[in-house]
């Protein structure tokens, strides 16, 4: 229903709005975007069936990340295949979270950054103790 019926009935009575003036004409930024994408617009519906639908996505991304961590145990190197970021991401959009809560990638690359400078700093700092104990030991 949704692409066969839903989705050419909404384009046809934006498309007859849009030249009859009924509705103000999208933001430029908006068009840019739509030529940017070949002059098209994806519609996300937000009925209950439609989040249903997302729901069901939503299980099977948990269903095949929870086989993937039971054979992970036998075969560590099938989590390879998963990006962590992208499958959160996804799981946020399709349970429907809002998208503000996420942060961009450039501010998760500069939290990740920060972490690993400061688990260079610790490593640092416990080879210079080993290092001040272990002189002490020999004096």
């Amino acid at each position: 229903l949704e692409f066969e019926l839903l989705q050419p009935l909404i384009d046809r009575c934006l498309s007859i709005m849009l030249r009859k003036e009924a509705i103000p004409p999208p933001p430029p930024e908006l068009m840019e975007l739509s030529q940017t994408v070949g002059g098209q617009m994806d519609l996300e519906f937000r009925g209950p069936i439609a989040r249903a639908k997302r729901r069901s996505e939503s299980l099977s991304i948990q269903n095949s990340l929870g086989f993937a961590l039971q054979m992970a145990q036998a075969m560590p190197e099938v989590l390879d295949l998963y990006n962590p970021d992208a499958v959160a991401r996804q799981l946020a959009h399709v349970e429907g979270a809002p998208q503000n809560i996420l942060r961009s990638m450039e501010e998760v690359q500069q939290i990740r950054q920060q972490r690993q400078q400061q688990q260079e700093q610790m490593a640092q700092l416990q080879a210079a103790q080993q290092a001040m104990q272990a002189g002490a030991k020999a004096g």
